[in-house]
Order: structure tokens, then C-alpha cells, then sequence
């Protein structure tokens, strides 16, 4: 409700957020349709509707080998078990002890299973549809705690996701905003 009430109450910034998530609908139409096609065929929908009417026509039934599932699945597989390690580097003027305290934090944050789901889901919809996506937020660790963790979610349609069109990096990270589309009632 607090979004509704914020669309109502700044009506101006509201229309501003819609106009900017349109302009990435605009810009990144072909590849979502792309990566839909992309998904349907590995996932098993081979022949598009116009296609299998000309098989129906001549009482034909459409050949269909699906090698690419197994083979996504295989790559799936693969960069489960291959889980990159990561290295804190740190400054000439960092101490020791800001070195282990932020190795541990990110490692905390990277290394655990809603992470590893992420990354998976993600890598997943990068190897089939051609690109991932997957979020991060921050949570409490309690309703009674003023502790919050950082916390890494998964995206299973990475199409939802959305940037700054002016954004040049590969990653996103130089994007000024993003969001990610979630229906609510």
C-alpha cells in the first residue's frame, strides 16, 4: 500500500517512474521477445503454431530432439559444482583487522544457499533465453532487531527486471536506477 499511496500522493514522480520503465520496455523489446522464443524451444516447444499447421495439413508429425535441455542442464550442473572462490584485496592502508572483518561480511553475503539458488537461476536463464538476472536487498534479522543482512534473491524472469537505458556496462552497475516488476493485489 505504500507504493499506491506514494503514486498518489506524487503523482508527478509516479508518471516519471512509468515514463522511464517504458522507455526500457522500448529499448529492450527484441531481446525479450528473444529470450522468450529462446526459452520455449530449449524448454521443449520446438515448432512455433504456423509451422505445425503445415505438419497437421499433411498429416505429418513434427521430428522433435531436444539436445539443448540436457545440455543446459549439463552447464547448470557444471557451474554448481565450480562455485567461485572470492579474494578481498585489499588497499597499501587498510589494517588486518578491516581486511578480515570485510572478507568475512562478503563471503557471509555470497557464500549462502538463497545466494547459490540466485546465482543458479540466473546463469540458468543466461545459458537458455541469453541473459540473468538475479537482486539484492537487505533484510532484518528479526521483526524484533534493528540488525540487517544483506540478502541475495533470485529473478526467474530476468525480462521483469529492468535498468537505465544509459547504462554501457555489461553488469548494469553504472545504471542511476532499476527495479524489478512484481504484481501485488
Amino acid at each position: 500500500t505504500d507504493d499506491y499511496n506514494m503514486a498518489k500522493k506524487d503523482l508527478k514522480y509516479a508518471q516519471e517512474l512509468r515514463q522511464w520503465i517504458k522507455k526500457w520496455d522500448d529499448y529492450w523489446r527484441f531481446n525479450r521477445e528473444q529470450y522468450y522464443e529462446f526459452m520455449d524451444f530449449v524448454m521443449g516447444d520446438m515448432w512455433k503454431e504456423d509451422e505445425s499447421k503445415v505438419f497437421t495439413r499433411y498429416d505429418k508429425i513434427p521430428l522433435t530432439a531436444n539436445k539443448l535441455a540436457p545440455l543446459a542442464g549439463w552447464m547448470v550442473g557444471e557451474q554448481q559444482r565450480n562455485t567461485p572462490m572470492l579474494q578481498v584485496v585489499p588497499d597499501e592502508n587498510v589494517s588486518a583487522e578491516t581486511v578480515e572483518v570485510r572478507e568475512a561480511l562478503v563471503k557471509d553475503c555470497v557464500f549462502n544457499s538463497s545466494t547459490e539458488l540466485a546465482y543458479q537461476t540466473a546463469f540458468q536463464s543466461a545459458i537458455v533465453g541469453g541473459f540473468g538476472a538475479f537482486g539484492t536487498t537487505t533484510e532484518y534479522d528479526n521483526e524484533r532487531s534493528f540488525d540487517l543482512n544483506i540478502v541475495t534473491y533470485e529473478i526467474r524472469d530476468p525480462c521483469k527486471a529492468y535498468w537505465d537505458i544509459s547504462a554501457k556496462r555489461i553488469d548494469k552497475t553504472d545504471s542511476a536506477r532499476s527495479g524489478i516488476r512484481t504484481k501485488m493485489s
